[in-house]
């Protein structure tokens, strides 16, 4: 029996993913695109219910094709035959899940059931954590670190810039942490059954996914968040020439002291304490001067002031900044510096940098948007 698979979302990585798997007409999975939001769906109506996918690997020569996708607010009346009850969602993929989407979730939570699996796209870290608090059913539990660059075009179109690789791993879901990352270390890839979607999502041929243990997909995010915390306030405050920035030594005990609070409250969470516990070489990872290395290394190849960063907006910086670990599509403190800033206040621990920084960020955003300037 076929299986349905709604893609939640509406930017660049959901509508990649949607064309992805219109592109092999697989009759097990019937996929349709979930929408939370009334306009977004009547816009995508009046574009005809289609997705173009435009393959601008080779710009000299890209390749456009177009899906015709279905799309939806609540999950579609299925067949009476059905041994599931009406509306059940067999697979959904939530991509790029902010604060708003983690909420919109929660009114899905009456068709996911314990036969549901959940796949989670670029979430940022503690994204899944909060966004299946409150679900019913304790569905399986999925997530994948995508590196491709894809930027939305007008009228639904996507367009894929570079390629890059498609993590995927399972999450701890009823077990503990502990139990659950013990478990791989011993088993991996053994150590749960994968179901056919994540076997299609392997076969993707444009995606490059690969499956990988959860300790490998979780250093990476904790790795990005550091990153981020001192890159995005960098870019977002400074007109100026990150190469040159780099150079001057206060900028450099700035980056310096992000870091440590990021270590600090990061290294006081249950699941980095148990991730030493099995594998101390996160240790190696989590290394500051490491970290500092790369940080700086990344600042070298940023020319804010280069009419490629200017036209491209983001994409440019995209592909230069972090392509082991991905970019998050808009600078957006909040799942970076305003995390940290919120972990360290749950843990009695002062971050005066990342707050300072994120109020600073925020002011500025702030008086652009009221001079109607356009926001990186």
């Amino acid at each position: 029996m076929s299986k349905n698979l709604y893609i939640f979302g509406s930017d660049a990585n959901a509508r990649f993913l949607a064309s992805q798997f219109a592109s092999r007409h697989d009759s097990w999975l019937r996929t349709s695109l979930l929408f939370h939001k009334d306009p977004i769906l009547k816009n995508y109506f009046i574009n005809g219910s289609k997705i173009t996918y435009e393959n601008a690997l080779n710009r000299f020569n890209p390749v456009r094709i177009t899906y015709e996708i279905p799309a939806l607010l609540r999950p579609e009346q299925e067949r009476s035959s059905r041994q599931v009850p009406d509306r059940h969602i067999d697979n959904l993929i939530v991509t790029n899940p902010d604060l708003e989407k983690s909420t919109a979730l929660q009114e899905y939570k009456e068709y996911i059931s314990e036969d549901t699996n959940v796949i989670f796209v670029n979430p940022g870290l503690g994204a899944v954590e909060t966004a299946t608090r409150g679900l019913l059913g304790h569905p399986h539990i999925w997530q994948a670190l995508s590196t491709h660059i894809v930027e939305n075009g007008k009228n639904f179109d996507i367009k894929h810039l570079k390629a890059g690789d498609f993590r995927v791993c399972a999450c701890p879901t009823s077990e503990s942490f502990l139990d659950f990352v013990q478990l791989q270390e011993k088993l991996f890839p053994n150590d749960r059954e994968v179901p056919m979607v994540i076997k299609k999502l392997l076969e993707l041929p444009m995606l490059g996914a690969l499956y990988f243990p959860y300790k490998e997909v979780y250093t990476s995010q904790l790795e990005k968040v550091m990153v981020d915390c001192c890159i995005y306030p960098l870019v977002s405050l400074f007109e100026t020439d990150l190469q040159r920035l780099s150079s001057i030594r206060s900028i450099e005990r700035t980056i310096s002291s992000i870091i440590d609070e990021c270590l600090l409250v990061l290294g006081n969470l249950n699941r980095v304490k148990s991730l030493r516990k099995v594998d101390p070489t996160i240790n190696a990872i989590l290394d500051k001067q490491r970290m500092f290395d790369i940080i700086l290394q990344i600042i070298g190849t940023v020319n804010v002031k280069s009419p490629s960063f200017r036209n491209s907006k983001s994409t440019i910086l995209q592909a230069k900044m972090l392509p082991s670990v991905g970019f998050s599509r808009r600078f957006d403190l909040r799942s970076t510096n305003g995390y940290i800033v919120k972990l360290g206040r749950e843990q009695n621990i002062d971050t005066p940098v990342n707050r300072t920084l994120m109020d600073l960020v925020v002011g500025r955003q702030s008086i652009d948007n009221d001079n109607g300037e356009v926001i990186l």
